[in-house]
């Protein structure tokens, strides 16, 4: 039986020298045929033992989805920047939430359970942080939703465009902005409590 000599190929017992003509192949039964013909490539993959059709397909896999990465272009200026406003407008809700529940839940532990427990104000922050985060898991799909709403569509780049680094930086970038939008718009009712007080 003659097989593929693949250069990743941990079993080098599986594995014999490729010919000069690449384009052709062995079949099991010694006649050299173009693999152009789905009768052939069929042959080819059941005179493979099991050990061996495993070592084709990982080298397959990696030479087929390092051409398509090669070959996919760099996301455009606009569509970097369409990237970025989808993450912060979300992002925005959620530090709002966070903040505004963290703030009024963590006062009114603060005043009321905080003296009869007799819980530090540390602690009332923490747990009126534990309350906002519930809130914001339970309402995530909520603002998300309110988003999509809000005019923000999904970017047309393909999933390997997506996982470029310039892609993510961007949506890290948006994210980031965000959250500093949404905890600081989430900060106004300090400006109420501190005149309460």
């Amino acid at each position: 039986m003659y097989v593929f000599n693949i250069c990743r190929c941990s079993c080098r017992r599986f594995c014999s020298p490729l010919k000069s003509s690449a384009r052709m192949i062995y079949s099991f039964r010694g006649t050299r045929e173009p693999l152009n013909d789905p009768r052939v490539a069929h042959d080819l993959v059941m005179s493979l033992r099991q050990e061996e059709r495993v070592v084709l397909f990982r080298e397959l896999d990696f030479v087929l989805n390092k051409s398509v990465s090669e070959a996919e272009p760099a996301p455009t200026s606009a569509v970097l920047r369409k990237v970025t406003v989808n993450n912060i407008i979300p992002f925005i809700g959620f530090g709002f939430l966070d903040n505004l529940v963290m703030i009024m839940a963590g006062d009114i532990i603060d005043k009321n359970i905080g003296v009869l427990l007799g819980i530090s104000t540390l602690a009332a922050a923490a747990w009126g942080n534990l309350i906002s985060d519930v809130f914001g898991l339970a309402l995530a799909g909520y603002i998300e939703g309110f988003a999509v709403r809000f005019g923000m569509t999904t970017p047309d780049i393909t999933p390997k465009q997506a996982d470029m680094f310039v892609t993510r930086f961007a949506a890290a970038i948006g994210r980031t902005i965000g959250i500093v939008l949404g905890c600081l718009i989430g900060m106004t009712p300090l400006l109420f409590l501190s005149v309460s007080q």
